[in-house]
């Protein structure tokens, strides 16, 4: 029954800015046209998030579900202009912190609307707030990875450059070249035989 939905997440850096991640309007006529099969990306056109509802869910920690936001929200601008009259509106929790907010609306009918709507939302809210933090986490991991099998590879050359005018891999060869590493980076000079 939504019109709008939109997801905002809090920013990593700047903990307090929180961005538009995803934000998606119905369009009736096309969805009217649809007879059958999953709902098409072309049918979600961008639209902008309520500030004030983001606010309100952040001030009050908890979910928010308004018949008539315009009313509800007397004097919001984002509400006002974006012609929002139902809405729901759930934090993504991490622990204690609210990661972002999912908000979806209703801009044709006010109390469009219900309480088992919000506890639906409230489920996927939780499931995504959980699928959110397990992509950033991943994204980490990769930048990790990526920086180690770099500096693997930093260290691995380095390794070969530092014996290139020695040859020799008998056993006894390779002991020198250990012992040469103990005193390689110190200013000891070193005679070999």
């Amino acid at each position: 029954r939504a019109t709008h939905v939109a997801i905002l997440l809090r920013n990593e850096v700047d903990h307090e800015r929180f961005t538009v991640a995803c934000a998606r309007e119905r369009n009736r006529a096309a969805a009217r046209n649809q007879t059958s099969g999953p709902t098409l990306p072309g049918l979600f056109p961008k639209v902008h998030a309520s500030r004030a509802i983001l606010r309100r869910v952040l001030d009050q920690r908890e979910a928010l579900l308004l018949a008539n936001a315009n009313e509800e929200l007397s004097g919001s601008v984002s509400a006002a202009s974006g012609q929002i009259l139902s809405t729901l509106a759930v934090p993504l929790w991490q622990g204690d912190r609210i990661l972002g907010v999912i908000q979806a609306d209703n801009r044709a009918s006010p109390g469009i609307f219900l309480e088992e709507d919000l506890d639906l939302l409230m489920v996927l809210g939780a499931h995504a707030a959980l699928a959110i933090e397990n992509a950033r986490l991943f994204a980490r991991l990769r930048v990790a990875e990526d920086r180690l099998s770099g500096e693997n590879l930093y260290l691995k050359n380095r390794e070969r450059r530092r014996f290139d005018n020695i040859i020799g891999t008998a056993p006894p060869m390779r002991a020198l070249l250990t012992q040469l590493e103990k005193v390689i980076d110190t200013r000891a000079t070193v005679c070999i035989e």
